[in-house]
């Protein structure tokens, strides 16, 4: 007897309706294959739903990756020529103990990607200059940026501004903040535009996008625990 699991016509226009038709398959054994497969492939994306739910608060620009809690996109810059990059991203320890991960430029060149030197060169009442020796590739780059900190409640934000340098610009900021959909956790949002005056291969973009980001990412998790 032959088994029968819907009477409906098969339709090659709609293949996931197509699924629960009996006249495509053959025996009940390769029907109930394709039904795993097809369940299967369907709470892994729900399940990648859940684990990467975080989601920036408009729909501007492209997200060009995606990870466990972190999520990077590239936005147009309003009349500028480059990209704004811009990272979310949780991490499981208090804000001040990220922001104070995230202040240690002194120690930069041991867990912050491309980044080979760093030199404290002002510090006043008002402001804080730094001076960084970078490595991308097959470029070096130095310059030097103005930092600026303020601080509300639990929110911590740091801000730079470029000085001089290798670029035209250097600019961004880190803002940090309690995460409110788990406990003892901070949500960080990564802002940078960097436009080093010359012509940037899109395969350089995609390695800062797909790598020195997530890398960023995973020595500020492992280190703001111990700066508790």
């Amino acid at each position: 007897m032959k088994h029968k699991i819907n009477k409906k016509p098969y339709n090659k226009n709609k293949p996931l309706v197509n699924l629960f038709y009996k006249k495509k398959y053959k025996n009940k054994f390769s029907y109930f294959i394709k039904l795993s497969f097809f369940l299967t492939m369907l709470a892994s994306v729900l399940f990648s739903s859940q684990l990467h739910a975080l989601s920036f608060p408009d729909k501007k620009g492209k997200i060009v990756k995606s990870g466990e809690n972190y999520i990077i996109r590239l936005t147009d810059t309003k009349n500028k020529k480059q990209k704004t990059l811009e990272a979310l991203f949780t991490v499981n320890a208090s804000p001040i103990s990220c922001f104070n991960v995230i202040y240690d430029i002194d120690r930069y060149p041991e867990f912050m990607p491309n980044i080979t030197g760093t030199k404290n060169t002002n510090v006043t009442l008002q402001s804080t200059h730094y001076s960084f020796e970078t490595k991308f590739s097959l470029w070096d780059f130095n310059y030097k940026i103005e930092l600026e900190d303020k601080h509300k409640g639990n929110t911590h934000i740091l801000k730079w501004h470029y000085i001089e340098g290798d670029f035209i610009d250097n600019t961004g900021s880190w803002i940090i903040r309690p995460n409110s959909k788990t406990a003892d956790s901070s949500l960080i949002y990564y802002r940078v535009y960097v436009d080093p005056g010359q012509f940037v291969p899109k395969w350089v973009i995609k390695k800062l996008t797909s790598q020195s980001i997530p890398e960023m990412i995973h020595a500020i998790r492992k280190l703001a625990p111990v700066y508790q």
